[in-house]
Formats: structure tokens, C-alpha cells, sequence
């Protein structure tokens, strides 16, 4: 229909404002409200989105409604109520479990309780040991609660079912970075490079690693990369800052601290 085509060619607002007036006929449309609330979080109104997922879910008894009406609630950042939605998607059946344990410790993981969050994952690992998203929770639980062998465990785990996992790697080079084995957090980090080659926060922590063993040229070498990605003028400065003082050279160093206060 012509609201469907709106949203297609990302005519947001005129795509809304047609399902709302099919809805205001026939409230009964779960396609409808489902299409709404997608829009709706595009457009990063997450209450409506929720909202909308909630009506598709009612009049279609939608599974998938649940699962993005708890989407909806994580981003924007209404966590007990994501928990509370991903719970009632679980309930759907077995793969539906699988995916809304997961998404139920990274609400608790947002919400600073760790233990809870791990609690969901290991739930999710005993059920599937092969679940990816559970195995890269527990690794970044460990990190936060300084476990960096286990986060470490967690990692390869992940690594070993789907190497091409950018974030993977990063979480197994934080965890070696902080037991001083530089040659390996050195290795990950350059391989989540390879994987993702966007992101700039492998580059910048390879320039530290540099830095750290006294490899300044290759450290500025690195942060330049980083520098092309992440603009971030006082995070770019500050690194800079750093490697200049390395290298004694204290002018340089002077400004690029300056810049980045």
C-alpha cells in the first residue's frame, strides 16, 4: 500500500502519518502496527515504538512484536521494562529463549549488575553452548570484574565458533593487555583491525601497546590511522601528547597537551 511504499523510500513522516489513518479505521491491523513501530524507531522515538510493538503484539499475538517492543524499551534505556518484554518473548519457545536470555543480561549488564547479567548468560550457555552473544557477555562481565584469565576463556570460546567477530578479539586483547602479555593483546587487537577496518579503537590501542615498548614511530603511525576514523580532537591530542613526551620532544608534547585540555 502507499504507507508501506513511504516507508520503503524512507518518507518517514508521511509513511506515519498514513498508518495512523488506516489504524484510525481499523485498529486491528497488526502489519500496520508493526510497520509503525519500526518507524517509530528510526526516528528514535522509543516510546512509541514500544508502544506500537505492544498493539501489534496484542491484535496478532506477533512473537517478533515482543521481541522489538524489548528492543524499543533497551534504547531508550527503560531497562526493566526490556527485561519484563524479553521475558515474555522467551516464554514464546525455545529459540526465542535462546536469543532473549542474551538480551536480558545486557540490560542487567547496562544496569551495572554484573552478577545478575551472568546469571542470564551462563542460563543461555547451559541451554547452547555454541551461543555466541552469551559467551561475549560472560567475557565482558569477567573484564568488568577484572576476572582477565576468564575473560580471556570466554573469548577464545567465541573466537573458536566465529573468528570473524571484530569485537571478539578486542575483548581478548583487553584481557591480555591487563596481564602484561602485550605480544598477544598486540595480535587481537590487530587482528579486530583486519575484521574491522572502521573502527578506531583498535588502531589507538595499538599505538599504546607501541608506546609501551618504546615503538614510538610505530605508535604515531597508528594514532594517525586512528585519526583518520575518530576525529575526536582531544582524544587525538592527548595521544599525540604522550608520544611526543616519549620521544622528548616537550614543545610538541606541550601543545598537543594544551589542545587537549
Amino acid at each position: 500500500d502507499t504507507a508501506f511504499c513511504y516507508q520503503q523510500t524512507e518518507q518517514t513522516e508521511k509513511a506515519i502519518a498514513l498508518y495512523e489513518k488506516e489504524l484510525d479505521i481499523d485498529p486491528y491491523m497488526k502489519d500496520a502496527w508493526f510497520n509503525l513501530g519500526q518507524l517509530y524507531f528510526a526516528q528514535e522515538n522509543f516510546d512509541k515504538s514500544a508502544e506500537s510493538f505492544d498493539y501489534a503484539h496484542i491484535v496478532g499475538d506477533d512473537e517478533q512484536a515482543l521481541l522489538q517492543k524489548g528492543n524499543a524499551f533497551f534504547q531508550g534505556n527503560k531497562l526493566q521494562c526490556a527485561i519484563d518484554a524479553y521475558k515474555e518473548y522467551a516464554a514464546t519457545g525455545d529459540e526465542a529463549k535462546k536469543i532473549a536470555l542474551v538480551f536480558i543480561g545486557e540490560c542487567y549488564e547496562k544496569m551495572s549488575d554484573i552478577e545478575k547479567a551472568k546469571e542470564y548468560y551462563e542460563e543461555a550457555i547451559a541451554d547452547d553452548e555454541t551461543n555466541i552473544g552469551a559467551l561475549s557477555g560472560l567475557c565482558i562481565c569477567c573484564l568488568e570484574q577484572n576476572e582477565y584469565e576468564k575473560s580471556i576463556k570466554y573469548a577464545d570460546l567465541a573466537i573458536a565458533l566465529d573468528p570473524s567477530i571484530a569485537e571478539n578479539w578486542m575483548y581478548k586483547a583487553e584481557g591480555a593487555l591487563n596481564l602484561n602479555l602485550l605480544d598477544i593483546a598486540l595480535s587481537c587487537y590487530k587482528k579486530a583491525n583486519e575484521l574491522a577496518p572502521s573502527f578506531a579503537e583498535p588502531l589507538f590501542a595499538i599505538g599504546n601497546i607501541y608506546i609501551d615498548i618504546g615503538n614510538y614511530e610505530k605508535a604515531l603511525d597508528y594514532y594517525n590511522k586512528g585519526s583518520m576514523i575518530d576525529k575526536t580532537v582531544d582524544k587525538i591530542s592527548l595521544y599525540y601528547a604522550i608520544t611526543y613526551f616519549k620521544k622528548g620532544n616537550h614543545v610538541l608534547a606541550h601543545d598537543y597537551l594544551i589542545a587537549a585540555i
